[in-house]
């Protein structure tokens, strides 16, 4: 049922990041202690709008019979809105072990080659 809703849904809303992220939540809270997952293209559930995250959990945890239906109602008053990237680069300014943990978190790949080596070196530069 989950999987149908989700197929669904994914005409509407492009939300197989959300649907992940919601799940390795929960996985983890129920004992999952290792995945492989591709950081760049998963949603962090802390950023995840506090309605969609309600919506999707309803549908993965088969809280509610109705809840496919409501989240695609839902979906369609959000409609399909490209993600608009925004560069913050405070980051950039934290202490290197800062700056990869970050990277890693977030999945950003540029940048991280040259930050991994300064660590590594005995005397780590500031970019």
């Amino acid at each position: 049922m989950a999987d149908t809703a989700a197929h669904l849904v994914d005409h509407v809303l492009p939300q197989a990041p959300y649907r992940h992220a919601v799940f390795l939540y929960h996985a983890i809270e129920a004992g999952l202690d290792m995945a492989i997952v591709n950081a760049g293209q998963l949603a962090l559930y802390d950023d995840l709008p506090e309605e969609l995250r309600h919506h999707v959990e309803d549908v993965l945890l088969n809280h509610r019979p109705d809840a496919t239906d409501r989240l695609i109602r839902f979906a369609e008053t959000v409609g399909r809105k490209k993600k608009e990237e925004i560069r913050d680069e405070a980051w950039r300014g934290e202490p290197v072990a800062a700056r990869l943990a970050h990277a890693l978190i977030h999945g950003i790949t540029e940048r991280i080659i040259s930050s991994k080596s300064r660590q590594s070196s005995s005397c780590p530069m500031k970019s």
